[in-house]
Protein backbone atom coordinates (compact mmCIF):
# COMPACT_ATOMS: atom_id res chain seq x y z
CA UNK A 1 0.00 0.00 0.00
CA UNK A 2 2.96 2.41 1.01
CA UNK A 3 4.56 1.77 -2.38
CA UNK A 4 1.36 2.42 -4.37
CA UNK A 5 0.79 5.62 -2.57
CA UNK A 6 4.30 6.56 -3.46
CA UNK A 7 4.29 5.84 -6.94
CA UNK A 8 0.61 7.55 -7.10
CA UNK A 9 2.32 10.89 -5.32
CA UNK A 10 5.17 10.71 -7.92
CA UNK A 11 2.82 10.44 -10.65
CA UNK A 12 0.67 13.55 -9.08
CA UNK A 13 4.15 15.39 -8.43
CA UNK A 14 5.47 15.08 -12.63
CA UNK A 15 1.74 16.25 -13.48
CA UNK A 16 2.15 19.41 -11.43
CA UNK A 17 5.48 20.43 -11.89
CA UNK A 18 4.72 19.75 -15.87
CA UNK A 19 1.46 22.33 -15.43
CA UNK A 20 3.37 24.37 -13.50
CA UNK A 21 6.58 24.77 -16.13
CA UNK A 22 3.33 24.88 -18.73
CA UNK A 23 4.61 21.79 -20.41
CA UNK A 24 3.83 21.63 -24.28
CA UNK A 25 4.76 17.89 -24.52
CA UNK A 26 2.32 15.23 -25.12
CA UNK A 27 3.92 11.89 -26.15
CA UNK A 28 6.95 13.16 -27.28
CA UNK A 29 8.06 10.32 -30.02
CA UNK A 30 11.21 12.25 -31.72
CA UNK A 31 13.51 14.54 -30.75
CA UNK A 32 16.18 16.64 -32.80
CA UNK A 33 18.79 19.26 -32.39
CA UNK A 34 18.86 21.99 -34.34
CA UNK A 35 22.26 23.70 -34.01
CA UNK A 36 21.66 26.83 -36.23
CA UNK A 37 19.30 27.77 -33.57
CA UNK A 38 20.49 26.08 -30.48
CA UNK A 39 17.24 24.34 -29.63
CA UNK A 40 15.51 20.99 -30.01
CA UNK A 41 12.80 20.34 -31.94
CA UNK A 42 10.54 17.51 -30.47
CA UNK A 43 7.24 15.84 -32.21
CA UNK A 44 4.23 14.86 -29.92
CA UNK A 45 2.74 11.59 -31.11
CA UNK A 46 -0.44 12.24 -29.36
CA UNK A 47 -1.54 15.76 -30.78
CA UNK A 48 0.84 16.43 -33.46
CA UNK A 49 2.11 19.64 -32.05
CA UNK A 50 5.96 20.60 -33.10
CA UNK A 51 7.66 21.87 -29.58
CA UNK A 52 10.82 23.74 -29.70
CA UNK A 53 12.65 23.87 -26.44
CA UNK A 54 15.47 26.50 -26.26
CA UNK A 55 18.68 25.98 -24.27
CA UNK A 56 17.02 27.18 -21.03
CA UNK A 57 14.51 24.43 -21.38
CA UNK A 58 11.47 26.93 -22.01
CA UNK A 59 9.28 25.29 -24.33
CA UNK A 60 7.21 26.62 -27.18
CA UNK A 61 5.14 25.87 -30.30
CA UNK A 62 6.84 25.17 -33.27
CA UNK A 63 3.94 23.97 -35.29
CA UNK A 64 0.45 23.62 -33.68
CA UNK A 65 -1.43 20.83 -35.90
CA UNK A 66 -3.62 17.85 -35.63
CA UNK A 67 -2.60 13.96 -36.06
CA UNK A 68 0.40 11.80 -34.67
CA UNK A 69 3.50 13.27 -35.14
CA UNK A 70 6.59 10.51 -35.34
CA UNK A 71 10.10 10.24 -36.63
CA UNK A 72 12.07 13.98 -37.69
CA UNK A 73 15.02 15.23 -38.70
CA UNK A 74 16.80 18.31 -39.71
CA UNK A 75 17.97 19.02 -43.26
CA UNK A 76 19.98 22.19 -44.41
CA UNK A 77 17.13 24.54 -43.21
CA UNK A 78 14.41 22.67 -42.93
CA UNK A 79 12.84 20.27 -40.07
CA UNK A 80 11.00 17.37 -41.52
CA UNK A 81 8.70 15.12 -39.75
CA UNK A 82 6.20 12.13 -40.90
CA UNK A 83 2.48 12.52 -40.15
CA UNK A 84 0.78 9.20 -40.59
CA UNK A 85 1.72 8.31 -44.44
CA UNK A 86 2.51 11.98 -45.39
CA UNK A 87 6.31 14.08 -44.79
CA UNK A 88 5.73 16.98 -43.91
CA UNK A 89 9.34 19.42 -44.11
CA UNK A 90 8.79 23.16 -42.47
CA UNK A 91 11.10 26.06 -42.80
CA UNK A 92 13.81 26.61 -39.46
CA UNK A 93 13.15 30.45 -40.18
CA UNK A 94 8.89 30.30 -40.73
CA UNK A 95 7.10 26.92 -39.82
CA UNK A 96 4.33 28.56 -41.17
CA UNK A 97 6.37 27.97 -44.48
CA UNK A 98 5.61 24.45 -45.93
CA UNK A 99 8.48 23.11 -47.99
CA UNK A 100 7.52 19.46 -48.32
CA UNK A 101 3.81 17.89 -48.09
CA UNK A 102 4.44 14.49 -49.25
CA UNK A 103 2.27 11.66 -48.91
CA UNK A 104 3.56 8.08 -49.72
CA UNK A 105 1.42 5.78 -51.50
CA UNK A 106 0.34 2.66 -49.84
CA UNK A 107 1.74 2.94 -46.14
CA UNK A 108 0.02 3.67 -43.10
CA UNK A 109 2.61 5.06 -40.20
CA UNK A 110 5.92 6.57 -41.11
CA UNK A 111 7.94 6.58 -38.80
CA UNK A 112 12.00 7.00 -38.42
CA UNK A 113 14.06 9.07 -41.22
CA UNK A 114 17.11 10.64 -42.09
CA UNK A 115 19.71 11.99 -44.76
CA UNK A 116 22.85 11.58 -46.47
CA UNK A 117 25.52 13.35 -48.11
CA UNK A 118 23.52 13.97 -51.46
CA UNK A 119 20.24 15.20 -50.65
CA UNK A 120 18.21 12.33 -50.08
CA UNK A 121 15.83 11.56 -47.09
CA UNK A 122 15.48 7.93 -45.86
CA UNK A 123 12.13 7.07 -44.23
CA UNK A 124 10.88 4.06 -42.48
CA UNK A 125 7.10 2.71 -43.33
CA UNK A 126 6.84 1.12 -39.70
CA UNK A 127 3.67 -1.20 -40.39
CA UNK A 128 5.34 -2.32 -44.21
CA UNK A 129 8.70 -2.81 -42.68
CA UNK A 130 10.07 -0.85 -45.96
CA UNK A 131 12.29 2.07 -46.22
CA UNK A 132 11.47 5.01 -48.60
CA UNK A 133 14.12 7.61 -50.78
CA UNK A 134 13.12 10.93 -51.21
CA UNK A 135 15.16 12.80 -53.62
CA UNK A 136 14.89 16.65 -51.94
CA UNK A 137 15.89 18.48 -54.75
CA UNK A 138 12.60 17.23 -56.72
CA UNK A 139 10.73 15.48 -54.35
CA UNK A 140 10.52 12.77 -56.01
CA UNK A 141 10.08 9.15 -54.12
CA UNK A 142 10.87 5.74 -54.46
CA UNK A 143 10.92 2.00 -52.56
CA UNK A 144 14.43 1.67 -51.25
CA UNK A 145 13.95 -1.14 -49.21
CA UNK A 146 10.87 -3.17 -49.69
CA UNK A 147 11.67 -6.98 -47.79
CA UNK A 148 14.41 -7.92 -45.23
CA UNK A 149 14.06 -5.37 -42.57
CA UNK A 150 13.28 -6.97 -39.12
CA UNK A 151 9.08 -6.03 -37.84
CA UNK A 152 8.45 -2.81 -36.45
CA UNK A 153 11.00 -0.60 -37.45
CA UNK A 154 11.54 2.56 -35.14
CA UNK A 155 14.54 4.53 -35.97
CA UNK A 156 16.71 4.71 -38.70
CA UNK A 157 20.59 6.69 -38.94
CA UNK A 158 22.90 7.53 -42.13
CA UNK A 159 26.71 6.16 -40.97
CA UNK A 160 28.91 8.23 -43.33
CA UNK A 161 32.01 6.37 -42.48
CA UNK A 162 30.56 2.77 -44.28
CA UNK A 163 28.08 4.81 -46.31
CA UNK A 164 25.03 2.65 -45.07
CA UNK A 165 21.89 3.11 -43.27
CA UNK A 166 21.51 1.69 -39.26
CA UNK A 167 17.93 0.41 -38.40
CA UNK A 168 16.42 -0.82 -35.05
CA UNK A 169 13.28 -2.38 -34.50
CA UNK A 170 10.98 -3.00 -31.84
CA UNK A 171 10.01 -6.43 -31.09
CA UNK A 172 11.75 -8.84 -28.50
CA UNK A 173 16.05 -9.33 -29.35
CA UNK A 174 15.22 -7.57 -32.56
CA UNK A 175 18.66 -6.73 -34.36
CA UNK A 176 20.08 -3.51 -35.66
CA UNK A 177 20.40 -4.12 -39.49
CA UNK A 178 22.88 -2.44 -41.79
CA UNK A 179 21.42 -1.02 -45.57
CA UNK A 180 24.08 -0.56 -48.15
CA UNK A 181 23.26 2.25 -50.02
CA UNK A 182 25.43 1.31 -53.23
CA UNK A 183 22.96 -1.86 -54.05
CA UNK A 184 20.22 -1.28 -50.75
CA UNK A 185 21.21 -4.66 -49.48
CA UNK A 186 20.30 -5.67 -46.13
CA UNK A 187 22.19 -7.00 -43.25
CA UNK A 188 22.22 -7.69 -39.49
CA UNK A 189 24.92 -6.10 -37.50
CA UNK A 190 23.81 -7.46 -33.97
CA UNK A 191 20.95 -8.59 -32.26
CA UNK A 192 20.27 -6.76 -29.14
CA UNK A 193 19.55 -8.64 -26.04
CA UNK A 194 16.96 -6.19 -24.84
CA UNK A 195 14.50 -5.44 -28.17
CA UNK A 196 11.67 -2.68 -28.14
CA UNK A 197 14.42 -0.60 -29.66
CA UNK A 198 12.45 2.83 -30.45
CA UNK A 199 15.56 5.08 -31.32
CA UNK A 200 18.98 4.99 -32.62
CA UNK A 201 21.89 7.79 -32.43
CA UNK A 202 25.75 8.05 -32.99
CA UNK A 203 28.45 10.45 -31.68
CA UNK A 204 31.28 12.12 -32.57
CA UNK A 205 33.54 8.86 -32.00
CA UNK A 206 31.28 6.17 -33.63
CA UNK A 207 29.72 4.80 -31.12
CA UNK A 208 26.05 3.75 -31.25
CA UNK A 209 23.19 4.64 -28.71
CA UNK A 210 19.91 2.93 -28.86
CA UNK A 211 16.97 3.06 -26.38
CA UNK A 212 14.38 0.27 -25.20
CA UNK A 213 11.29 0.49 -23.50
CA UNK A 214 12.12 -3.08 -22.23
CA UNK A 215 14.07 -1.57 -18.76
CA UNK A 216 13.29 2.09 -19.87
CA UNK A 217 17.15 2.27 -20.65
CA UNK A 218 20.05 3.35 -23.02
CA UNK A 219 22.53 1.21 -24.09
CA UNK A 220 25.26 2.09 -26.33
CA UNK A 221 27.39 -0.45 -28.81
CA UNK A 222 31.32 1.05 -29.61
CA UNK A 223 32.54 1.06 -32.92
CA UNK A 224 32.90 -2.51 -34.17
CA UNK A 225 29.70 -3.78 -32.83
CA UNK A 226 32.26 -6.36 -31.10
CA UNK A 227 31.53 -5.99 -27.37
CA UNK A 228 28.33 -6.39 -25.63
CA UNK A 229 26.16 -2.99 -24.87
CA UNK A 230 26.88 -0.94 -21.81
CA UNK A 231 24.18 1.03 -20.44
CA UNK A 232 24.40 4.32 -20.88
CA UNK A 233 21.95 5.44 -18.58
CA UNK A 234 18.26 4.42 -16.73
CA UNK A 235 15.79 5.70 -15.04
CA UNK A 236 13.49 6.97 -17.86
CA UNK A 237 9.93 6.22 -18.97
CA UNK A 238 9.39 5.35 -22.26
CA UNK A 239 12.43 6.26 -24.35
CA UNK A 240 11.31 7.06 -27.70
CA UNK A 241 13.86 8.28 -30.71
CA UNK A 242 16.69 9.45 -29.51
CA UNK A 243 19.36 12.30 -30.86
CA UNK A 244 23.35 13.32 -30.41
CA UNK A 245 23.58 17.05 -29.69
CA UNK A 246 27.25 17.48 -31.22
CA UNK A 247 27.73 21.09 -29.73
CA UNK A 248 26.69 20.04 -26.18
CA UNK A 249 28.20 16.52 -26.38
CA UNK A 250 24.53 15.07 -24.87
CA UNK A 251 21.94 12.43 -25.94
CA UNK A 252 18.59 13.99 -25.76
CA UNK A 253 15.95 11.10 -24.62
CA UNK A 254 12.19 11.85 -25.30
CA UNK A 255 9.95 10.48 -22.47
CA UNK A 256 6.74 8.99 -24.16
CA UNK A 257 4.71 8.32 -21.30
CA UNK A 258 5.96 11.10 -19.03
CA UNK A 259 6.24 13.81 -21.39
CA UNK A 260 9.10 14.81 -20.77
CA UNK A 261 13.10 14.73 -22.39
CA UNK A 262 16.08 14.04 -20.62
CA UNK A 263 19.49 15.64 -21.73
CA UNK A 264 22.50 13.40 -20.91
CA UNK A 265 26.12 14.15 -21.09
CA UNK A 266 28.25 12.06 -23.32
CA UNK A 267 31.89 11.71 -21.19
CA UNK A 268 34.41 13.67 -23.03
CA UNK A 269 36.89 10.75 -23.47
CA UNK A 270 36.19 8.40 -26.34
CA UNK A 271 34.37 5.64 -25.28
CA UNK A 272 35.44 3.58 -28.44
CA UNK A 273 38.56 1.73 -26.71
CA UNK A 274 36.24 0.54 -23.62
CA UNK A 275 38.32 -1.65 -22.64
CA UNK A 276 37.04 -2.13 -18.44
CA UNK A 277 33.46 -3.83 -19.01
CA UNK A 278 30.58 -2.78 -16.96
CA UNK A 279 30.43 -5.61 -14.82
CA UNK A 280 33.89 -4.33 -13.04
CA UNK A 281 32.08 -1.37 -12.07
CA UNK A 282 29.29 -1.02 -9.75
CA UNK A 283 27.15 2.17 -9.62
CA UNK A 284 24.36 1.98 -7.35
CA UNK A 285 21.05 3.25 -7.11
CA UNK A 286 20.62 6.20 -4.72
CA UNK A 287 18.66 6.15 -1.07
CA UNK A 288 16.96 7.06 -0.03
CA UNK A 289 14.85 8.23 -3.29
CA UNK A 290 13.19 10.32 -3.33
CA UNK A 291 15.09 12.28 -1.13
CA UNK A 292 14.98 15.15 0.95
CA UNK A 293 17.62 16.87 1.39
CA UNK A 294 19.96 14.57 1.08
CA UNK A 295 20.73 11.03 -0.04
CA UNK A 296 23.50 8.68 -0.71
CA UNK A 297 25.46 7.38 -3.47
CA UNK A 298 27.27 4.39 -3.42
CA UNK A 299 30.11 2.79 -6.06
CA UNK A 300 32.93 0.22 -6.24
CA UNK A 301 35.90 0.76 -8.64
CA UNK A 302 37.59 -2.58 -9.68
CA UNK A 303 40.89 -0.29 -10.32
CA UNK A 304 42.83 2.51 -9.33
CA UNK A 305 42.58 6.22 -11.46
CA UNK A 306 41.03 9.12 -11.81
CA UNK A 307 37.27 9.27 -10.46
CA UNK A 308 34.43 11.74 -11.23
CA UNK A 309 30.56 11.92 -10.11
CA UNK A 310 28.72 14.61 -10.64
CA UNK A 311 25.16 15.95 -11.01
CA UNK A 312 23.10 17.53 -13.68
CA UNK A 313 19.50 18.86 -14.01
CA UNK A 314 17.10 17.16 -17.01
CA UNK A 315 18.77 19.68 -19.06
CA UNK A 316 22.52 18.25 -18.73
CA UNK A 317 23.59 21.74 -16.70
CA UNK A 318 25.98 20.86 -13.84
CA UNK A 319 25.22 21.59 -10.82
CA UNK A 320 26.94 19.83 -7.87
CA UNK A 321 30.76 18.10 -8.37
CA UNK A 322 30.59 15.44 -5.57
CA UNK A 323 34.38 13.45 -6.81
CA UNK A 324 36.59 14.58 -8.52
CA UNK A 325 40.04 13.15 -8.02
CA UNK A 326 42.28 10.19 -7.77
CA UNK A 327 41.13 7.51 -5.97
CA UNK A 328 42.57 3.75 -5.43
CA UNK A 329 40.33 0.80 -6.17
CA UNK A 330 37.52 0.46 -3.69
CA UNK A 331 33.89 1.21 -2.10
CA UNK A 332 33.00 4.29 -2.01
CA UNK A 333 30.09 6.66 -0.59
CA UNK A 334 28.95 10.08 -0.51
CA UNK A 335 26.10 12.11 0.61
CA UNK A 336 24.57 14.78 -2.22
CA UNK A 337 22.43 17.42 -0.20
CA UNK A 338 19.77 19.36 -2.51
CA UNK A 339 20.51 22.47 -0.78
CA UNK A 340 18.92 25.07 -2.45
CA UNK A 341 17.68 23.03 -6.03
CA UNK A 342 14.19 23.64 -6.89
CA UNK A 343 12.14 19.66 -6.53
CA UNK A 344 12.96 17.39 -9.86
CA UNK A 345 14.71 14.83 -11.37
CA UNK A 346 18.49 14.84 -11.33
CA UNK A 347 20.90 12.64 -13.37
CA UNK A 348 24.48 11.68 -11.94
CA UNK A 349 27.16 10.48 -13.28
CA UNK A 350 30.11 8.04 -12.36
CA UNK A 351 33.11 8.08 -14.78
CA UNK A 352 36.66 6.87 -14.49
CA UNK A 353 39.16 6.23 -17.36
CA UNK A 354 36.46 5.58 -20.38
CA UNK A 355 33.97 4.39 -18.13
CA UNK A 356 30.40 6.26 -17.73
CA UNK A 357 27.79 5.30 -16.16
CA UNK A 358 24.36 7.48 -15.59
CA UNK A 359 21.52 7.37 -13.16
CA UNK A 360 18.33 9.10 -11.96
CA UNK A 361 16.82 10.59 -8.56
CA UNK A 362 13.95 12.55 -7.68
CA UNK A 363 14.59 15.12 -4.91
CA UNK A 364 11.49 16.27 -3.14
CA UNK A 365 10.81 18.89 -0.94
Amino acid sequence: MKKYLLQLFLVIFILSISSNAQNLLNGPECVSYDSLNNRYIVSNYNDGNIIAIDSAGNQSYFKQRSGHALGNCIAGNTFYTSIGNTILGLSLDNPNDTIMYLPITGTTQMDGMTTDDDNNLYVLASIQAKIYKINLLTQQYSLFVGAGISSRPQDIIFERKNNRLLVCSWYNNSPIQAVDLNDSTVSTIVVTTTGNCDGLAMDENGNYYFSTWLNNSVYYYDSTFNNPPILFSSGHNGPSNICFNNKDNMIAVPNFNSNSVDFIPINPASVEEEIIQPENFNLYQNYPNPFNPSTRISWEAPISGWQSLKVFNLLGKEVAVLVNEYRPAGEYEVEFNGGNLPSGFYFYQLKSGKYSKTLKMLYLK
